[in-house]
């Protein structure tokens, strides 16, 4: 999976943002409740937000594609509606090139890099 521009998305664009029509912040603490394999499911799709971790947050749009990079073409930008990150491009962004975000962008980057590393391994 991945996300990829379709067309050219020029530096300092800004490629992301949350919007609470498509987008949906989720309480760390309503994941108790929920099936393990539902509340497995909601941690890989979404992004634990570093400057509000109390919250998860599913992006309905396809941001929940992007892969992240040691090396992104995106950056983390201020916090936009309800303290929520938003992604710029950090270069020009050409049609049919990925778009990748920072792993600071999520707080729980390195369990999901890991957990996809472990499965790599054992394949």
């Amino acid at each position: 999976m991945g996300l990829f521009a379709s067309k050219l998305i020029p530096y300092g664009t800004l490629i992301w943002a949350f919007d609470p029509v498509v987008d949906v912040r989720i309480p760390m603490s309503s994941l108790i409740a929920l099936d393990p394999m539902a509340s497995a499911h909601l941690m890989k799709r979404c992004y634990v937000n570093p400057e509000n971790p109390e919250f998860i947050v599913m992006c309905l749009d396809d941001a929940q594609f992007c892969n992240f990079s040691s090396a992104p073409n995106t950056r983390v930008g201020l916090p936009r509606l309800g303290g929520e990150l938003s992604l710029i491009a950090n270069t020009t962004i050409y049609e049919g090139q990925e778009i990748t975000v920072p792993l600071e962008s999520d707080a729980d980057a390195d369990r999901k890099l890991s957990s996809h590393r472990t499965k790599s391994l054992a394949a």
